[in-house]
């Protein structure tokens, strides 16, 4: 997976508009093939600068598939008028680095809980996690193969004598209507197709081949309003 980064100065006290514009805009960018998950973050310290990150499959979905296409004009028309100056796009890939945890009770990177599935068929499961979630992390036959799924890891392991164990997970993403499309492209049964709950989060459910359920949703930020509670998840 690749990382698309760009610093975006905005001409001052157009922000509002920008943000508006980008809302209109994101559908165009999350429907393009090799796409899988971007978010934009305005900065504290300069309220007319935001950075755009946004998660490929590779450099070439993003310098080729998405700006070689019609649908990337569009992307111009709504947004490119707005950036003084133009910005400068680079590309980033996943550094062997591991972060130092400061409670020593798990592995630097690891949160206290990590879910792990036992599949037959471990590696097709690692690649179809890999289409579906732009999980990084390469299928390794001789020990469970870990994947990192945002900010979280999932350990896959090929059955042998415990036998398959499945799992039920709810994961969120920037576009779940997207990440549902490369899911059903990629085999899965759909239980649920996208709706929005009443608590907030837009949602959908599908199951893998191997017997897997995957809750996907997009938390929707009005859930933080003083006074609001946020139901579980059903």
């Amino acid at each position: 997976m690749i990382l698309e980064v760009a610093v975006l100065n905005i001409r001052i006290g157009s922000e509002a508009a920008y943000e508006a514009a980008f809302r209109e805009a994101s559908p165009i960018i999350s429907a393009m093939p090799g796409y899988v998950s971007h978010q934009l973050q305005r900065c504290i310290e300069v309220p007319n600068r935001y950075i755009l990150l946004v998660n490929w499959e590779s450099i070439e979905a993003h310098t080729v598939g998405f700006r070689g296409s019609p649908e990337y004009q569009s992307w111009k028309r709504l947004l490119h008028h707005f950036y003084d100056p133009f910005p400068t796009v680079e590309h980033y890939e996943f550094a062997s680095v591991d972060p130092i945890r400061k409670d020593g009770i798990a592995p630097a990177g690891w949160h206290t809980v990590t879910s792990r599935i036992v599949a037959q068929n471990a590696k097709g499961l690692v690649d179809f996690v890999s289409f579906v979630f732009g999980a990084a992390g390469e299928y390794d036959s001789a020990s469970p193969t870990i994947v990192e799924i945002g900010n979280s890891k999932v350990m896959i392991s090929e059955s042998g004598a415990r036998g398959p164990k499945a799992a039920f997970l709810y994961v969120y993403v920037a576009e779940p209507d997207s990440t549902y499309r490369r899911a059903l492209e990629r085999g899965a049964t759909s239980v649920e197709e996208p709706f929005d709950t009443p608590y907030g989060d837009r949602r959908c459910m599908i199951v893998d081949e191997w017997g897997n359920t995957w809750q996907i949703a997009a938390y929707a930020a009005r859930n933080d309003a003083p006074g609001h509670r946020t139901p579980t998840p059903s």
